[in-house]
């Protein structure tokens, strides 16, 4: 009875993943850039457990003609990335018109930035390893207990069947390896590389006149050199994290759909590849097993 209970709850996990996941795709496959007019924005700054600025960018957004209706808005930026939040405050001043990514059809899902129009895409592929893991417990389940679960007398069943469950684990390691692998010699060697610039301003020199300052960010912020990155590209300057350039000489990949998602070289950071080196070594493991264990009949 509870193995016929687990194999029936993790089968509808597994579906209702799968087609989130796929739902969430479509989305994401169906933005389309539309030109909004920004009615009004405020930066928002508030402590987080006391030892970390929070910034929020709020914003309301309108298609650019009359009587159009307001969409409110809001990023939740890094914590203590308030240099972020002064750069998207200046873009979304108000009367200015910007092109942002909308689901097709649905004004009401309108993207601030970039990285909030790949939320579908991410969450999609978050549902995705969902699934696979509904996926590998439901054949754990079907290699052990399948006898139980069709509700037949227990049948003798030898241990070689569990060949199936190590080699699927040792495809899927594999496969991730691979995976990150590609994507990662992807950005190598395709991203365009860019000079990055670690910029200082007094908060004394900012625009404070549409930030909301709560009054533990107003002490932790006085007196504070506010922090951001700044990289030329294509003859455009763009605001990255502060965490972006620690040092200078700073160089970095920049996503060339959008300057603003970068990363560092590959070999300025070490752990660039480890995903891709544990996926293989787990994956050449359990793979090994599985071949072992059937043609040894273990």
């Amino acid at each position: 009875m509870i193995e016929r209970a687990a194999f029936a709850l993790f089968s509808l996990c597994g579906l209702a993943a799968l087609a989130t996941g796929l739902y969430q795709t479509t989305k994401w496959l169906r933005q389309e850039t539309v030109a909004v007019e920004v009615r009004n924005s405020r930066l928002s700054i508030d402590t987080w457990r006391g030892a970390y600025l929070l910034p929020v960018l709020h914003v309301e957004l309108a298609a650019p003609a009359d009587g159009a209706p307001t969409i409110s808005r809001q990023v939740v930026l890094p914590w203590n990335e308030v240099g972020l939040g002064f750069g998207l405050l200046a873009r979304f001043a108000p009367g200015a018109t910007v092109s942002l990514p909308q689901t097709h059809g649905r004004p009401t899902e309108l993207f601030l930035t970039p990285a909030a129009a790949r939320e579908p895409l991410e969450f999609a592929v978050g549902m995705g390893f969902l699934a696979g893991f509904c996926g590998f417990f439901l054949l754990a389940l079907w290699v052990t207990c399948w006898p139980e679960i069709r509700g037949r007398a227990v049948l003798h069943r030898t241990a070689s069947a569990g060949w199936l469950l190590f080699f699927s684990v040792g495809i899927l390691a594999l496969t991730a390896g691979i995976g990150t692998g590609a994507y990662r010699s992807w950005q190598a060697n395709f991203w365009p590389l860019a000079l990055g610039k670690r910029v200082e301003a007094p908060a004394s020199s900012l625009p404070w006149a549409r930030v909301d300052l709560s009054e533990a960010a107003r002490e932790r912020v006085a007196g504070v050199p506010v922090v951001w990155t700044e990289v030329d590209h294509e003859g455009r300057v763009y605001r990255l994290p502060a965490a972006a350039c620690l040092a200078e000489p700073c160089v970095l990949l920049l996503n060339p759909q959008d300057p603003e998602d970068w990363m560092s070289p590959a070999d300025e950071d070490s752990d660039v590849w480890t995903p891709t080196w544990v996926g293989l070594a787990f994956g050449t493991v359990f793979t090994g097993a599985g071949w072992f264990i059937r043609k040894t009949g273990m």
